[in-house]
């Protein structure tokens, strides 16, 4: 199962809400800006910050069926500094030893494999984006998408 995200650029702006549906195939994200978060990359969503993150949810599969509710629910917590963007990812499955993954190269993820990919349209025309992808074992992938191109991702 694939979850798929597309985030358009806005950042800057103060949010209505900080939770987000995704059931809309794309998400028009204001995340809130934090200073200082003393975030530690490891794995773990325990840092305060992640309580002030906006919560990105309700999404819908991309592989086999595009468009339909996913069989396990993903959240996406999200919040920016000067510095960078922060993405948490809390992919859930309640089995397991069924998730697909595979070690292997940077930039080589595995359609195969079970993956979250973020889609982060900064150029606001739908025509070009950055991709970035990561797999449950780690396996990261990224690069520009560009319109009419058969990939441009990896």
């Amino acid at each position: 199962m694939l979850t798929e995200l597309l985030l358009l650029a806005t950042l800057g702006t103060e949010p209505d809400s900080i939770r987000y549906n995704g059931r809309m195939g794309e998400l028009e994200v204001s995340p809130p800006k934090l200073v200082d978060p003393g975030i530690n990359v490891d794995g773990f969503l325990d840092e305060r910050a992640w309580s002030t993150a906006a919560i990105l949810g309700g999404f819908t599969q991309y592989v086999p069926v595009e468009g339909v509710e996913p069989s396990e629910p993903t959240e996406i917590r999200v919040f920016y500094t000067d510095e960078a963007i922060y993405f948490g990812i809390r992919a859930y499955d309640s089995d397991p030893d069924e998730i697909l993954a595979r070690f292997g190269e940077r930039d080589r993820v595995t359609y195969n494999d079970d993956w979250v990919r973020i889609i982060l349209d900064t150029f606001d025309d739908r025509r070009q984006a950055y991709a970035f992808a990561i797999n449950p074992l780690g396996l990261q992938s990224d690069g520009l998408i560009v319109e009419g191109s058969s990939s441009g991702f990896g």
